[in-house]
């Protein structure tokens, strides 16, 4: 490979902003602006409590009783990469000047960014833990209740969700699960059930402001609401559409359809919704590896050569029980 096309890469990736690439998903609403860390761990401090607030007259002495947790979560990093190939093939095929080689580094690129964007939203709508070390921390553990209702485990930034209690021994660091019992009852993923979890999760300023559901589901509700309430209607925010996002809106809370939500039409238990607020659920980027380019090299022994897009992060949650999921719904509500 010659000069040129490290140079077009290089090019391209200076004049790219290291965000763009979440864009391609929902979830850019959590990763638009990454906070950024260093060091082993990424260091979480928690707002599942208050300072103690207290009326005084004059120069009465001050309560300094502590009344909040001076703790924090600690996560694990989190490195992916997607990674490109360029063969004398692909050399041979894109001779035809500068421009159309420029075009398919271009491509390459933008294919590898969509490429990993897809996969972390997969992790994160999937079931994995934060001790995987290998995964992006999953939603269904950040927002699983201390009883491990969703089977994701109890442990959370390495503090357990059995133990964090307020003043009447009420669990703080867990989020809310709502069971909908799909054998009977009303059970769909309704208007009405959204608002309850919405409700649910809602502690203060802190509460979900988006709510995400398979694609086929969100037909459903949408279908289900359709010409009986106009309070779930089409969202039509300029910026959101403009990247082919197909969004509604159900009593001010967005809601996302995602192809990587659990889901099933047979099995109700494997059906997820989710609740999010993505002030306490936000994505951390290490402020030296994000969105790293490793320049081309060639492979030994072979006419090809290989460059990757590298990321270090993972998804954190300060503030769980303002997050929850819906779980076990039929998936017509229509009928009910």
């Amino acid at each position: 490979m010659d000069n040129t096309i490290q140079a077009i890469t290089y090019t391209v990736a200076r004049k790219r902003n290291p965000n763009q690439w979440i864009n391609y998903d929902w979830i850019y609403q959590m990763m638009d602006k990454p906070s950024e860390q260093s060091g082993r761990q990424i260091q979480v401090p928690l707002r599942i409590s208050s300072l103690p607030v207290e009326a005084f007259i004059g120069a009465e002495s001050a309560n300094v009783s502590r009344g909040e947790w001076g703790t924090a979560a600690y996560y694990n990093w989190v490195t992916a990469r997607a990674n490109m190939l360029y063969t004398l093939d692909d050399e041979m095929q894109n001779d035809g000047g500068p421009n159309a080689i420029v075009s398919y580094v271009k491509s390459l690129m933008d294919t590898a960014d969509e490429s990993l964007t897809d996969k972390l939203v997969e992790w994160f709508l999937g079931a994995g833990t934060d001790a995987t070390r290998r995964q992006f921390n999953s939603f269904q553990h950040m927002a699983n209740d201390a009883a491990d209702t969703l089977g994701t485990g109890t442990v959370l930034g390495t503090l357990d969700k059995n133990v964090l209690t307020d003043a009447n021994g009420v669990k703080v660091y867990q989020g809310i699960v709502m069971d909908l019992d799909g054998t009977g009852g009303d059970h769909g993923p309704t208007r009405s059930n959204i608002i309850r979890m919405v409700h649910k999760c809602t502690n203060g300023p802190r509460k979900p402001n988006l709510a995400v559901f398979h694609e086929e589901v969100v037909g459903e509700i949408v279908a289900q609401a359709s010409g009986t309430s106009n309070a779930l209607v089409r969202y039509q925010n300029v910026n959101e559409l403009k990247i082919g996002f197909d969004v509604y809106t159900c009593e001010g809370i967005k809601i996302y359809g995602q192809r990587h939500m659990p889901f099933s039409r047979t099995v109700p238990g494997t059906n997820r919704g989710y609740a999010i607020d993505t002030l306490s659920t936000k994505v951390i980027c290490h402020n030296k590896v994000k969105g790293v380019l490793r320049p081309w090299v060639k492979l030994p022994l072979q006419e090809a050569y290989y460059a990757s897009r590298v990321w270090g992060m993972n998804v954190v949650c300060d503030e769980p029980r303002a997050n929850g999921v819906m779980t076990d719904f039929r998936y017509s509500s229509a009928v009910d």
